[in-house]
């Protein structure tokens, strides 16, 4: 069925619609009563999330609390305005969400309670009138929620069983405030604004240490508390007393003991349509992120005949590693609209752009992957002014053997379990590092062995983790930054409970490479489709095209931003300015460096203590038209010629290319180190010479102080060819060389 178009302007849009995706913050006092200032501090922090909910903007205050909630209208555009009130004032609810089974627990409720409005939140409140909060454990969806109980004078706020709608809080023995986003905390003015760097630093999160750590999320601030996924978190607003209760757990399995390997795979086909059918639900237009890999086929497969329109990246690295045309196929296959997004090579992100998505995510774990996926976002919701929710395939490779391949260091399933066991181990010795020689390999295991217990349910709930730290988080604000609801079908927990429950001896035949999914897809998908192998979403390029782009973002301007993060208090502390320089040096001549990462997570902490000090102006607007250009793709041969010249980046320079030293450049010379050469431009010292290997590059640019070539230069330093045109190729690209002439 064809997907309506607007029937009205954009300016309508607050007079017309509701909410379900939104933004929500507050502040209650702990014995006390709020004041005009704490009603100001709320309205600052409800404009800190505008984009989450631009379509109605709502306060509510009592005695001793105020409420803020921005308003992104999915479902009951007409009456779902909240908070949720009940009795005036004795309860007041605030959802951010959806209750995909909400028409189900409705009619277990309507004999005692009358609903006001039909929003599917709504029936949150009657539910917790009528059970309390056992009520969640009947709750199919995802929602974060914050309750005022004002008979019980208490503060409960929840969220749903993998996090995926968020929810922040910092408080002290007066006041709590809360909020969707810690940006809004920060507008509060009293919660401290401190990055958290020796956290951040020893967190495996963000240093890659491959340990089947688990445990509380980390917020990356101090002070700064998340309501973990699963759980409630209850303030006596009398005492200040403070309750955590998880009401669900990762382990919870379905019992499977009687079901054969053809029946547990109809069964979680069954389901994940289902849950598809569930996402597709909306009073607005719903798309679909497609990388091309085989979870968001599968969403799409599910989506045939809805009309959705589907949005992929198309980047060098997206065209060599096949994800760009499996999308266009998958796409095709199903029947929904494909709008390939282009970024070709002259796309490299701003330092403001970074700094700005950087502020969105308020997480140092911003990669390129986030990038593009804001930039999809904005495309989707400046082309399509009806689009609100977006699915996505994430959480697929976690539960059902996505990442089983790529650990098994070619051994097999026998091998995935023995990397399982090296991991176990580690966290082991991480959590006990005072034990580590007694585990020494040179004279043999000495104690018992450190690991014990079923390690593949380690491994789930280490990912589990993962999962709220990293995949719905960045899912959250890339689509939120442009108001949009993230959808994620995968994040059934009636799906998970079902691959929890898979027997220990079924774990071989229905985990190895995702065989449940594939085997379930058979009669869905076209046979490439479900065959083809994973691959890291948008990676796995030999070109190293997407990493290429974000290591001339980090030397564009002089290398503005790593000037930006090395000024930050905790850099200036922490981090070794001439090795950070060293490492982006060799990335600019070798983008297959494994540091990319490391470096992104040192510069984006760096950047996140600069912006915390000045918070960013709140600025949204929610009708921006700059959006990336889409790439018309009607038949994918017919357009690989089209496509390749606009994200392949050809030689900006060859052997014979004769270029010199632009102006503003002069070596000079450390007195201190005479075997140290500096580069300053334009006055200003940006380069430090100081190993074997920057000698030749000082020897390089020097001799094109004079026109000449690479071949050139070679002949006379008698040096390889090859990495002669490597250097002159990265000093053109960062502005050091000018082509003078053929």
């Amino acid at each position: 069925m064809p997907v309506p178009t607007w029937p009205w302007p954009p300016d309508e849009l607050i007079e017309r619609n509701g909410a379900a995706m939104c933004g929500m913050v507050g502040l209650c006092r702990v014995g006390g009563r709020t004041t005009e200032a704490d009603r100001e501090s709320v309205r600052r922090m409800n404009a800190a999330v505008l984009h989450r909910g631009p379509d109605e903007t709502v306060h509510y205050d009592d005695e001793c609390s105020s409420l803020g909630f921005q308003r992104l209208s999915l479902l009951a555009p007409a009456d779902g305005r909240q908070p949720f009130v009940h009795r005036e004032g004795e309860v007041v609810l605030m959802v951010n969400g959806e209750v995909y089974n909400h028409r189900e627990l409705e009619e277990r409720l309507r004999g005692r309670h009358t609903f006001a409005t039909s929003s599917d939140c709504e029936v949150l409140l009657h539910g917790y009138l009528d059970e309390g909060l056992a009520f969640l454990e009947r709750v199919r969806g995802m929602y974060s929620f914050a309750l005022l109980d004002n008979r019980r004078r208490e503060l409960v706020m929840g969220r749903d069983r993998f996090g995926i709608k968020p929810l922040y809080y910092h408080r002290d023995e007066q006041r709590v405030v809360f909020g969707s986003e810690i940006k809004s905390l920060f507008h509060e003015g009293r919660t401290p604004r401190r990055l958290d760097w020796h956290g951040a630093l020893r967190d495996p999160a963000l240093n890659l240490d491959l340990t089947l750590v688990s445990g509380r999320v980390n917020t990356w601030f101090e002070d700064i508390h998340v309501v973990p996924a699963a759980h409630t978190v209850t303030i006596d607003l009398d005492t200040g007393e403070e309750t955590v209760r998880r009401y669900w757990d990762v382990d919870v399995a379905a019992d499977l003991s009687d079901a054969s390997e053809e029946e547990i795979v109809v069964a979680y086909r069954d389901l994940l349509e289902s849950s598809v059918r569930d996402c597709l639900t909306a009073d607005c237009e719903v798309g679909l992120l497609l990388s091309g890999g085989i979870d968001s086929a599968a969403v799409a497969a599910f989506s045939q005949g809805s009309g959705i329109h589907t949005f992929t990246a198309l980047t060098g690295s997206t065209v060599v590693n096949g994800d760009a045309e499996y999308s266009h196929r998958t796409a095709a296959f199903a029947g929904l609209p494909n709008h390939q997004i282009l970024f070709d090579t002259e796309r490299v992100p701003s330092g403001d752009e970074w700094r700005a998505l950087l502020w969105l995510l308020e997480t140092p774990q911003a990669s390129p992957e986030h990038f593009y996926k804001y930039q999809l976002h904005r495309f989707a919701r400046a082309t399509r002014p009806r689009l609100k929710a977006m699915m996505l395939g994430q959480a697929s490779d976690e539960f059902n053997g996505g990442y089983s391949k790529k650990l098994s260091a070619g051994g097999g399933w026998a091998g995935f379990l023995s990397t399982l066991d090296d991991m176990a181990r580690a966290t082991y010795l991480r959590e006990h590092p005072q034990l580590r020689p007694w585990y020494d390999p040179r004279h043999g295991d000495l104690l018992t062995p450190a690991v014990s217990g079923d390690v593949y349910r380690q491994f789930v709930r280490w990912k589990t983790h993962d999962i709220e730290q990293y995949n719905t988080w960045h899912e959250d604000r890339t689509a939120a930054g442009n108001s949009i609801e993230a959808r994620v079908p995968f994040l059934d927990h009636r799906i998970v409970e079902l691959t929890n429950g898979v027997p220990v001896e079924m774990r071989e035949s229905l985990f190895w490479d995702k065989a449940i999914l594939r085997r379930g897809l058979e009669s869905v998908l076209p046979p490439d489709i479900v065959a083809r192998p994973k691959v890291s979403f948008y990676y796995d390029d030999r070109g190293y095209n997407n990493q290429r782009a974000f290591v001339r973002m980090l030397c564009v301007d002089r290398r503005a931003l790593l000037e930006d993060a090395l000024s930050a208090p905790g850099a200036k502390e922490l981090v070794d300015r001439d090795a950070l320089w060293g490492v982006v040096t060799a990335l600019q001549s070798d983008p297959s460096l494994a540091s990319l990462e490391y470096v992104l997570a040192v510069v984006n902490l760096g950047l996140l203590e600069n912006l915390v000090a000045e918070l960013p102006s709140v600025s949204f607007d929610p009708h921006r038209v700059e959006v990336e250009e889409e790439l018309v793709v009607d038949v994918w041969e017919e357009s690989e010629a089209a496509i390749a010249e606009r994200v392949f980046e050809a030689a900006p320079v060859g052997p014979a290319t004769r270029m010199r030293l632009v102006g503003g450049l002069r070596f000079l010379s450390d007195s201190s180190a005479p075997d140290v050469r500096l580069l300053a431009v334009d006055g200003v010292v940006a380069y430090t010479f100081d190993d074997e290997e920057s000698a030749l590059w000082v020897d390089v640019l020097q001799s094109f102080r004079a026109e000449t070539s690479a071949d050139e230069v070679a002949g006379a330093l008698g040096a390889d060819p090859v990495r002669v045109l490597e250097m002159a190729t990265t000093a053109h690209g960062e502005g050091l060389l000018e082509v003078s002439g053929q």
